[in-house]
């Protein structure tokens, strides 16, 4: 294969600080960069030369461990390598850098695709471990909606991850479960105002509430896997779930957070939450070939994880303290 060194060369030698400090949904599909000229005809040439008659398991062998473990294989490197010759053309020409197969062009780090976003996501999911800690060594386990709240809390810790996963290395399955996982936060933020605008006991006892949810989770997921996989159809849900779930709970804070002030963290978590969506809006091409709108808006989102738990475990407290003097949930 062809020395991949070079394009090593473009990593900034700041870059490991910059990528230290700064610690939803992509479309696969054809883009203008990958259509481009330059990059076919690098494509054709690189897998002629590199990859003709070579096993993935004898290029594999050649490769280092980090690229191995994330299956970069021959015709990976190829598009790797030519999507940079691709950005070199675009660059001298004076014109606007492209997609390429409907990702940004970002510098590898240790093989890692998208490493802003994947330290992002790590935050986030260390924020919802932080945040989950406050609530059970605040919460009693007999607390109402305590089991509701760490079911939530597991549900965003397996999405954090999978979207780390996914950031790593954008593969089918990866992509996937990314995209499933996403859903399922959304959906289960709204599950919980149900639960808790219902004033319910713990998840095990309300079954009913959840079942609508759970079933149309699974037909979701189903659709996508073995119907049709539609970008704009699982947009379109998780907006939609969102945006309801966003609009229920601040509606809900807004008549208590006079009476209840703690219910000023849960504002203020859906206030970063939604204001953080202004980044997907405005996509742009990364800067320094690292920070892209996406990962930004991870970035942004990284105190919500503790607001909302800090939020929940004081929520709880209220509902404990409430049952102690009327004996009912309010």
């Amino acid at each position: 294969m062809s020395s991949w060194t070079q394009w090593n060369s473009r990593l900034p030698s700041f870059l490991p600080l910059v990528v230290i400090l700064s610690l939803l949904l992509v479309t696969v599909m054809a883009s203008a960069g990958d259509r481009s000229l330059v990059y076919k005809r690098c494509l054709s040439n690189c897998k002629y030369i590199n990859c003709l008659g070579v096993s993935d398991e004898v290029f594999a062998s050649a490769q280092p461990v980090y690229l191995r473990w994330l299956q970069w294989g021959c015709l990976d490197e190829c598009k790797y390598e030519c999507m940079w010759q691709a950005v070199d053309a675009y660059e001298k020409d004076g014109s606007k850098i492209p997609q390429f197969h409907g990702k940004w062009p970002f510098i590898r780090l240790l093989g890692i695709q998208e490493p802003a976003s994947v330290i992002a996501s790590l935050l986030n999911f260390l924020s919802v471990t932080l945040g989950m800690m406050v609530f059970w060594k605040t919460v009693p386990s007999y607390s109402p909606m305590y089991f509701v709240w760490n079911f939530y809390g597991f549900v965003c810790l397996n999405a954090w991850f999978w979207s780390t996963i996914f950031h790593c290395r954008d593969l089918e399955f990866t992509e996937r479960l990314d995209y499933f996982t996403a859903l399922s936060l959304v959906m289960s933020s709204t599950l919980c105002f149900c639960l808790r605008f219902a004033r319910t006991q713990p998840l095990w006892k309300s079954f009913i509430i959840p079942l609508p949810f759970f079933t149309y989770y699974v037909y979701h997921c189903y659709y996508l896997s073995y119907v049709n996989f539609n970008y704009s159809y699982n947009m379109t849900v998780n907006i939609s779930f969102g945006l309801f779930s966003s609009a229920a709970w601040i509606t809900w804070c807004a008549y208590r957070w006079k009476e209840r002030p703690y219910v000023k963290r849960c504002i203020l978590a859906l206030l970063i939450l939604n204001g953080s969506v202004i980044f997907e809006v405005f996509d742009f091409a990364p800067t320094f070939w690292v920070f892209d709108a996406h990962s930004l808006w991870h970035i942004g989102t990284v105190p919500v994880g503790y607001l909302w738990f800090s939020f929940a475990a004081d929520d709880c407290i209220h509902i404990s303290d409430t049952l102690k003097k009327k004996n009912k949930i309010l």
